[in-house]
């Protein structure tokens, strides 16, 4: 179950993410009844090029940004919810 709501997240987000990024194809979120597709009004997430030809560099940069930009607000996030959790499970309820 835990699982199955991870998955269901992580694809729900998915394309709020790819809409807040500054490069790329936009995201086609009514696709079955539309084929436009849409950037979000602000996109903070710097996002590089991506393929073959891209510099080591480029890499790194891009590495950086997404780590502060991503990957640490989502841990932060998970361990609040954890900690809350925690947090929730050792207080008696009366």
């Amino acid at each position: 179950m835990f699982a199955a709501v991870a998955v269901g997240g992580a694809m729900a987000t998915h394309g709020i993410l790819d809409m807040l990024t500054d490069r790329g194809v936009p995201v086609a979120y009514l696709w079955p009844l539309s084929s436009q597709r849409f950037f979000a009004d602000w996109r903070p997430i710097v996002s590089g090029p991506i393929g073959p030809s891209q510099r080591f560099s480029q890499v790194i940069d891009r590495l950086g940004t997404e780590t502060w930009q991503l990957i640490l607000p989502m841990f932060a996030v998970a361990l609040l919810i954890r900690g809350l959790l925690a947090l929730g499970r050792s207080v008696p309820w009366r």
